[in-house]
C-alpha cells in the first residue's frame, strides 16, 4: 500500500511480488478502507470549550510569544497529481482545471490541516483547487461548502 501511495506503478509492484496486476490496487484499497474504519484514528476538532481551553494552555506553554487563545497551527500543501482523465472529471461533474494550481503550475489537491501543541491532528481537509471566496468561521470544520470533499471518495 505504501508503494502505491508513494506513486509506485501497480504493474511493477505486481511483477516484483509475483501477483496479478489487479492485486496491488485491491490491496491498497483494502488498507485505505481499514484505516478509514479504525475509530481510534478519527480526527475530531474539539467542540467542548473546556477541552479547547486546555489545548490553548498547552499551545501557550510552547509558544515563545505566549499566544493565549490559539489551540493549533494550520498549514497546507498541494498534493501533486497527474492531470485527471476526462472520463473521471465527467463522472464527478467538474473539469480538470479545478485540479490545477496556477501558482505552482501543477495539478493537485489542496490539503490543509490543524495540529495541536502535541502535534496531533485536530482537523484535516482535502479539496480541489477552487477559486471560490472562503468564509471560514473559528471552530468550523468545513472550509468550503461548495468544494466537493474527496475524503470519503471510494475507489
Amino acid at each position: 500500500a505504501l508503494r502505491i501511495a508513494a506513486g509506485g506503478d501497480a504493474i511493477d509492484i505486481a511483477d516484483y511480488h509475483g501477483v496479478g496486476v489487479d492485486e496491488p490496487m485491491t490491496s491498497f484499497w483494502s488498507v485505505v478502507d481499514a484505516i478509514n474504519d479504525a475509530n481510534q484514528l478519527n480526527i475530531v476538532f474539539p467542540t467542548d470549550h473546556a477541552e479547547q481551553q486546555q489545548l490553548a494552555q498547552e499551545f501557550q506553554r510552547k509558544s515563545d510569544v505566549g499566544f493565549a487563545c490559539c489551540i493549533g497551527a494550520i498549514d497546507g500543501i498541494l498534493i501533486w497529481i497527474h492531470k485527471p482523465y476526462d472520463d473521471d472529471c465527467k463522472e464527478i461533474g467538474i473539469g480538470p482545471t479545478k485540479f490545477f494550481c496556477g501558482r505552482k503550475k501543477k495539478y493537485g489537491l489542496n490539503m490543509q490541516a490543524i495540529c495541536d501543541a502535541r502535534r496531533r491532528f485536530l482537523w484535516v481537509d482535502i479539496t480541489l483547487i477552487l477559486y471560490i471566496p472562503i468564509q471560514n468561521k473559528v471552530g468550523s470544520v468545513n472550509m468550503n461548502d461548495k468544494a466537493p470533499s474527496l475524503r470519503n471518495k471510494s475507489h
